[in-house]
């Protein structure tokens, strides 16, 4: 049986500037967040809304026995990114707790 394989080149891409006010408003590098679009409203233009994840990976301890990786530096953060600016934005939350459960 013959296959009738059509391959696409990979897209490519440019780097963008963005910025940022404080070191707080600078997202760093993360694994495991979530990455929202958000389209845009009366009042604000499109923004990329992150939350959470990790900023650093570990291996497993050779005497653990949990073996593999671990998340560390596990934050809930939320920054936010404005696409027409190309803005940063680090938003607190008024609570102490990540989540709650309703049961």
């Amino acid at each position: 049986m013959g296959s009738n394989r059509q391959f696409y080149p990979a897209p490519t891409y440019r780097t963008l500037e963005t910025y940022w006010d404080s070191d707080d408003d600078s997202p760093g590098p993360r694994c495991s967040h979530t990455l929202t679009a958000v389209s845009a409203t009366k009042s604000q233009g499109p923004r990329l809304i992150l939350f959470g994840g990790a900023t650093a990976i570990e291996g497993g301890a050779s005497s653990s026995s949990a073996p593999g990786i671990r998340l560390a530096g596990v934050t809930n953060a939320i920054h936010s990114y404005d696409v027409l600016t190309r803005k940063w934005t680090r938003h607190v939350s008024i609570t102490t707790t990540s989540s709650f459960w309703i049961l």
